[in-house]
């Protein structure tokens, strides 16, 4: 479902003039800017190495396996 609503925003905004497709950015970029903001409070509010989970999207799995190792060790120190 997401794609085809991507798909549709996409032809929508090819076919809009470019003022119009600057409104349509500026109004997605303040909508998620807060959203932005939420995730980052709750990140670093409820997680203990907010660092680690970030990093672990960058990572292969057997470097994931090693943090993942690495913060349990601490956790129980």
């Amino acid at each position: 479902m997401s794609q085809n609503i991507g798909i549709i925003l996409i032809v929508l905004l090819t076919t809009l003039s470019c003022k119009a497709q600057k409104l349509i950015a500026d109004f997605v970029y303040i909508l998620m800017k807060p959203l932005e903001w939420f995730f980052i409070v709750i990140l670093y509010t409820f997680e203990q190495n907010p660092e680690n989970r970030i990093a672990k999207q960058y990572l292969n799995p057997l470097d994931r396996k090693e943090i993942k190792n690495k913060t349990t060790a601490y956790n129980k120190s």
